[in-house]
């Protein structure tokens, strides 16, 4: 078992220096394949007889205090070690603790001792956010450890996790601490796990006058918490490591995150590729790309945040998926929205196969448009594009400054009719 894990997992800190000041530190969790550690707080799949770690452990130390309400008392006031890992069932932890004072009570609150493992999905208005509150009792030196779900700003912790487990072992001074989550309980937005991003808090308490969050050590800055897009990303497996060997190839900062992740078949040949947007390019990997190379793009963005959503879906009725993409723009007083769509080719690369554009406003002209994937010829789908507002300018008044992407234009209300229909024929998509 020891072996075992050994090979699949580590944990480690994107970017670690002496005495840091807090990052966003990113953590790798390397999939375990069918294995599971035991639950039984002993850390012997983690730590060897010695106290040497199997793999790497991310401390958390006085340097990486983000918050609290008193002061640190010296390296036993509080510090730990921090391990994670999956498969596909469940998310594991595995914490090494040291607190001079264990402050316990059966409320489980805010300002109890306890850790906290912040994780989140998706962007924009899909973001979603989910905490894990791991209450240990050391006290009861081989007791149980409740594990509860948690918001932000909570003063008490919420329901019990369903299927999860924990142990602990150890005293009050000084103990250890295991647990599983499975996927199942998590809300539904985190299915894929692509893209999850993770934060991990040690919540020290005091009770001197009266309960407080003396201190916390952290992975990132509590404000995370307020917009889960800020997370660090969650490097998992395969996926961590050409995400990182891709940002190193193209000048990019290392802590440059893959956004909008999915898994689909986009080379048509059955396997499945890591399809994903980081920085300003579209990227995939894996499946029948050769290991350690992609298949790239260069999106007509400045920052990835311009890209409000991706859709992967079978477009053209064959065995591949191609790739929906909707951005948004704001250069001055000027607000642009459009749609694009991706496939990748026989020689394994992109190419773009429609745009079309959906809103131009500047405050004081706004049209917009809407489209809808319908039936086409044979198998395939259509992008129907249909015209919506057009405020502040007449069929007069445009004349032929008609708004357009790659050659095709906005409809307009006064247009007959006021839709178009964009079928795939020849590798494009045509009006």
């Amino acid at each position: 078992m020891i072996t075992r894990l050994a090979t699949l997992f580590a944990v480690a800190a994107s970017v670690l220096v002496a005495g840091r000041a807090l990052a966003q530190i990113e953590l790798d969790s390397y999939y375990t394949g069918g294995d599971s550690p035991r639950i039984d707080a002993l850390l012997d799949e983690w730590v060897d007889e010695e106290g040497n770690d199997i793999v790497p452990s991310l401390p958390l130390r006085e340097e990486d205090r983000v918050g609290g309400e008193g002061a640190m008392e010296g390296e036993g006031d509080i510090a730990g070690d921090v391990f994670l890992a999956h498969n596909k069932k469940s998310a594991f932890a595995a914490f090494k603790v040291v607190d001079q004072r264990f402050i316990r009570t059966k409320k489980l609150g805010a300002k109890e001792d306890h850790i906290e493992i912040w994780f989140s999905i998706g962007s924009g208005k899909a973001a979603r956010l989910a905490g894990v509150g791991v209450y240990a009792d050391p006290s009861k030196y081989r007791g149980p450890v409740e594990l509860r779900w948690i918001r932000p700003g909570f003063s008490k912790a919420g329901k019990k996790i369903k299927g999860a487990e924990g142990a602990v072992r150890g005293d009050e001074i000084d103990y250890t601490v295991e647990v599983a989550i499975p996927w199942r309980a998590f809300p539904r937005a985190f299915a894929s796990r692509k893209g999850l991003r993770a934060a991990v808090f040690f919540v020290d308490g005091d009770m001197a006058a009266h309960m407080t969050r003396k201190n916390i050590l952290g992975t990132a800055p509590l404000q995370v918490l307020e917009d889960p897009e800020k997370l660090p990303l969650l490097l998992q497996g395969d996926l961590g490591a050409g995400l990182a060997s891709f940002n190193e190839s193209m000048g990019l900062p290392a802590s440059t995150p893959a956004t909008f992740t999915e898994t689909a078949n986009i080379a048509g040949d059955g396997k499945k590729e890591d399809v994903m947007v980081v920085g300003g390019y579209l990227v995939a990997q894996g499946g029948s790309i050769d290991p350690g190379a992609y298949v790239y793009t260069q999106l007509p963005i400045e920052e990835p945040e311009q890209v409000e959503r991706m859709k992967v879906i079978d477009l053209v009725g064959s065995k591949r998926r191609e790739i929906v993409l909707e951005f948004a723009e704001e250069t001055g007083a000027v607000t642009r929205r459009w749609v694009e769509a991706y496939r990748v080719m026989d020689d394994m690369a992109f190419q773009k196969i429609f745009a079309a554009p959906l809103e131009v406003d500047n405050g004081s002209i706004r049209i917009t448009n809407t489209y809808r994937l319908v039936k086409g010829p044979g198998k395939t789908k259509a992008f129907e594009v249909k015209a919506g507002a057009a405020k502040g300018v007449t069929e007069e008044t445009i004349g032929n400054n008609v708004p357009e992407e790659d050659g095709n234009y906005m409809v307009l209300p006064w247009d007959k009719p006021a839709k178009a229909k964009y079928v795939f024929k020849d590798g494009l998509y045509q009006k």
